[in-house]
């Protein structure tokens, strides 16, 4: 919310007339304390952690840049979901990437079960590398779309119904002879999309060896896209402005189940002005009508497909 919004907020609901220079120095009195929200500890264990990142347009010392928010979401044992925290970066890489893990472990995580993720090159390395005995698992709508890029849209339904062949199969073996079939059918016509497939294979079969409830919640990152929608949301609307204080350089905020709010302060105004701000209230995203990671992210294989 903007020091605007949160003014008319306050005089339509509780009839409270409050000047944006007061929202804003009220605003600036709490900084250290979502400061310290934000490096909170987290829980020792996860047992699925979802990894994935998203380009924002992001106002930086007067220019609008495209960077990107690294958004990590964490389903503990209870199966509630919890944001970890999202950080800025003029680019997605896994060296950055490895720098967030390695933040995380500061903060107190001390294993990961299952890290699913993109298919970003390095990635792997990178979550292995500070949790080595994590299993890492592609997001497997990602490997869907990065295929049918090389796709007619006349025949993308066809692909992608022969594709889903290859991760509804029970075991290895079958998902094997399901891309060969596909690599028969429609290898000559578009070679990438099984070259797709085959570089991501290694990180794409652990996912086989689960049973179908667990399969539904870490077949995808899309559990971490109720937050790229609040982004695009906002940002859409009146964008964002990476803040230039230095305690602000690893995390831009961070959000979970606790009430505390956070800031990002924007650029002062042409004129001179006090700097305003974007204010998000930190929303839970406890799932409150289940304690299972079968009603965590329940999506549809087929409608994903």
């Amino acid at each position: 919310m903007s020091t605007r919004d949160i003014e008319s907020h306050l005089l339509e609901v509780y009839g409270v007339s409050a000047s944006r220079e007061m929202i804003s120095n009220i605003t600036d009195i709490v900084t250290d304390e979502i400061d310290l929200w934000r490096n909170r500890p987290v829980d020792e264990v996860y047992p699925i952690v979802y990894i994935d990142g998203i380009w924002l347009r992001i106002r930086d010392k007067g220019a609008v840049t495209i960077k990107v928010a690294h958004l990590v979401v964490g389903v503990d044992v209870e199966g509630r979901k919890h944001a970890l925290g999202a950080w800025i970066a003029e680019t997605e890489g896994a060296k950055f990437w490895h720098s967030v893990l390695t933040l995380l472990r500061n903060r107190g995580l001390r294993d990961i079960l299952i890290a699913c993720c993109d298919g970003l090159t390095g990635l792997p390395e990178a979550i292995t590398t500070v949790f080595p005995d994590t299993v890492v698992q592609t997001c497997v709508v990602h490997v869907i779309r990065s295929a049918v890029r090389f796709v007619s849209y006349s025949d993308r339904k066809k692909i992608t119904s022969a594709m889903r062949t290859i991760y509804t199969t029970p075991t290895v073996e079958a998902a094997e002879l399901a891309l060969k079939d596909l690599d028969q059918q429609w290898g000559r016509q578009y070679p990438g999309v099984t070259d797709v497939w085959q570089r991501a294979w290694p990180e794409f079969v652990p996912f086989l060896d689960y049973p179908p409830e667990l399969r539904r919640v870490d077949y995808t990152t899309n559990a971490i896209e109720s937050i790229n929608f609040q982004l695009r949301k906002i940002t859409k609307a009146r964008g964002i402005s990476h803040p230039t204080r230095p305690r602000w350089n690893c995390s831009t905020w961070d959000c979970g189940t606790s009430p505390a709010t956070a800031m990002v302060n924007q650029a002062p105004e042409p004129t001179g002005g006090r700097p305003r701000s974007i204010v998000w209230s930190s929303t839970s995203l406890d799932d409150s009508n289940s304690d299972t990671f079968q009603r965590i992210n329940d999506p549809s294989l087929t409608r994903e497909s």
